[in-house]
Order: C-alpha cells, then sequence, then structure tokens
C-alpha cells in the first residue's frame, strides 16, 4: 500500500477516554486505499482478549518509518469500534525484516455473531507522532511512501491474541 504523508489517515476519536462512552465508528477511515484490512469470520461464542496483542509484521519494503495497527469490533450491523492500537517507528526501513508490534494492554469481551478486524496503516493522525525531531510529514525520498507486507505462510505476518475463554487464564 502506499501512504502519502501529506494526507495522514486521521484519528476517529474527538477524546481519546470517548471510546468507553460514546465509540466511534472505525469505518470511514478503514475504506481508505492507504489502509489496509483483515476481518475474521464471524465467532460462534463469546470469547475474551485479555492483555497485549502482537503483530508481527514481515516487511519486504518500507519507504516510511511508521506502523500504526488497530483491532476493532465489527458488529452484526456492519458498524466497527476500535478496542486497541500500537504504533511502532521502523528504525531501519531500508531493509525486509521482521518487526514486532506490541498493541496496548486490554480487556474485551468479543461476542458471538461479531468479527475482529486488523487495520494496519502508516498513520493515525494527531493521535501517533513520530520521534522528536522528526517531521512526520515529509519524507526526503519521496512524497508518496510506499509499503509491503508479507501475508500468509511461515514467513508472513500474524496477530497473536492474549485469548481467555473462561476455563484457563491467558498465557
Amino acid at each position: 500500500w502506499s501512504h502519502d504523508p501529506m494526507y495522514p489517515v486521521p484519528s476517529r476519536e474527538e477524546d481519546p477516554f470517548g471510546l468507553l462512552i460514546a465509540p466511534a465508528d472505525e469505518q470511514p477511515v478503514q475504506d481508505r486505499d492507504d489502509v489496509l484490512t483483515f476481518t475474521t469470520p464471524e465467532f460462534s461464542t463469546d470469547f475474551c482478549i485479555v492483555g497485549a496483542a502482537v503483530l508481527l509484521v514481515a516487511l519486504n519494503r518500507v519507504e516510511g518509518h511508521s506502523l500504526i495497527a488497530k483491532i476493532s469490533d465489527v458488529d452484526i450491523d456492519g458498524r466497527c469500534f476500535a478496542i486497541t492500537e500500537g504504533a511502532l517507528w521502523v528504525d531501519d526501513p531500508d531493509r525486509a525484516q521482521m518487526v514486532r508490534l506490541r498493541l496496548h494492554e486490554c480487556a474485551y469481551n468479543l461476542r458471538a455473531g461479531h468479527c475482529l478486524r486488523l487495520e494496519v496503516a502508516a498513520s493515525h493522525f494527531p493521535r501517533y507522532a513520530p520521534p522528536s525531531g522528526r517531521d512526520p510529514f515529509h519524507d526526503e525520498r519521496s512524497s508518496l511512501l510506499r509499503y509491503e507486507i508479507v501475508v500468509g505462510g511461515w514467513a508472513g505476518s500474524r496477530l497473536v491474541l492474549p485469548i481467555c475463554d473462561g476455563s484457563r487464564r491467558p498465557d
């Protein structure tokens, strides 16, 4: 996918604590061409996510430095609400590599009939900014930054979720 630093992916929530009171539907952001989404089929039973999810991203090509991941709950009406998110600054974007993006801790009960959606993007403005001293909107190499990740197979990217099914404690 490609990311234009002059047109960053926006944060949907006006107030970070608003996720608890009036969560924003993430679907408009996830419909953008510069946002990758991966959605599970509907789950047949309830289960809990307890702890920090980890996204292992197999990068083939990265012209930018930032990766943002978000996990959302897609309800039976198709509305999509954020559960947790995380950001990673890629220090060496010029080489293929596997990077580990740890999302924020959460405790969330996913209902039967709902789906999980993983969103991957290169920005989440203004929520995340690059490390101090970096310009969040410009890269000296290109105005359009290209990202390529590997999905599928043993060497592909994968999401590791801390699941608690009620009968045992999560790992």
